[in-house]
């Protein structure tokens, strides 16, 4: 039984299958909290209902009280939706929603739950969600992060981006709550700060991105990798911008979308465009640099050196200062 069978009859998915056959298709995990459920609406009214994308929201819910989640969104979307249940395999095109009493994870394109420590504060479903999405759909794993208070969520889009995933941020100035959204952004682990009537045209761009990336024609990874090398150092030449230490999967996914803009399908065609359209250089460079990001990412590293390296280095030098004094 071919995968595509076994996606309709609900049975297993062959394990044997390699990781890029059971990652056929994209899941986007939709994270929000309080003031979350209008943001969610608004996206959904701007969802192509054909997009052939698994959606998994979920959303900080009170145990006490059943969720409407699922009859409310139905009337912005002509997707099915419907509340997750254990070990139901996703399908293009559905939309499940976190049930109120329980965490979920992905495993083998299949939602698996958990009963839920009612009294856990803080509240990281959507951390637990998203680490599990990337680690079973990689770059077909979609993070969207929505109003909501707190920092649930950021953890989570770490390790999206860790996979080669995309990561969607609401404008905290659209957000009810801009709690999760400015943590979130503060992490520098987002694709995309947008509203999210806009989120939905920019998810289907990514997509179309990726799957462009993989249809590159006549051109061996050695191949690709000199001609992506190339470029790097005409920008490097052109701009004085170094960008050969950036993750090569961030580069060509940024590359392709300025060659779908200028309507260029071959590598090597871009590469013989870029050396005769300095415009397209400069436009190419602005287009890798992370318009959101910080720089002290890597927090546990820059706070031993604040407690421990640099005082150390001070007190150094006053020993030093102090002894050619006396």
């Amino acid at each position: 039984m071919d995968e595509q069978m076994q996606l309709e009859s609900g049975q297993p998915l062959n394990e044997s299958l390699p990781h890029s056959k059971k990652d056929s298709h994209y899941i986007i995990g939709i994270g929000a909290s309080a003031g979350g459920l209008e943001a969610i609406h608004d996206l959904f009214d701007h969802m192509p209902a054909d997009a052939t994308f698994s959606f998994v929201i979920i959303q900080h819910l009170s145990p006490d009280y059943k969720s409407l989640m699922a009859e409310l969104l139905s009337k912005h979307t002509e997707m099915k939706v419907t509340d997750a249940e254990e070990g139901i395999l996703l399908k293009p095109n559905c939309v499940y929603v976190i049930p109120n009493k329980n965490h979920m994870t992905l495993k083998n394109n299949r939602l698996r739950l958990t009963e839920k420590n009612n009294h856990q504060v803080p509240n990281n479903a959507i951390d637990i969600f998203f680490h599990s999405l990337a680690e079973d759909k990689h770059s077909n794993a979609i993070a969207v992060i929505l109003s909501g208070t707190g920092s649930d969520g950021t953890r989570g889009i770490e390790s999206i981006k860790k996979a080669g995933g995309m990561v969607i941020v609401q404008d905290p100035a659209t957000a009810r709550f801009d709690g999760m959204p400015n943590s979130a952004i503060a992490s520098g682990f987002v694709d995309y700060v947008l509203p999210p009537a806009l989120m939905p045209e920019e998810i289907l761009n990514y997509t179309r991105h990726s799957m462009l990336m993989k249809s590159f024609p006549d051109l061996s990874p050695d191949e690709e990798e000199t001609i992506v090398g190339e470029i790097i150092e005409l920008i490097h030449q052109r701009t004085n911008q170094d960008f050969s230490a950036y993750k090569r999967h961030t580069i060509m996914r940024r590359m392709v979308r300025r060659m779908t803009s200028q309507q260029i399908k071959s590598l090597g065609e871009y590469w013989e465009y870029l050396r005769t359209n300095q415009i397209e250089v400069e436009l190419l460079a602005k287009d890798f640099l992370i318009g959101v990001t910080r720089f002290f990412r890597d927090t546990e590293a820059f706070e031993v050196l604040r407690t421990k390296i640099i005082p150390e280095i001070i007190d150094q030098k006053t020993g030093k200062t102090s002894s050619n004094a006396g």
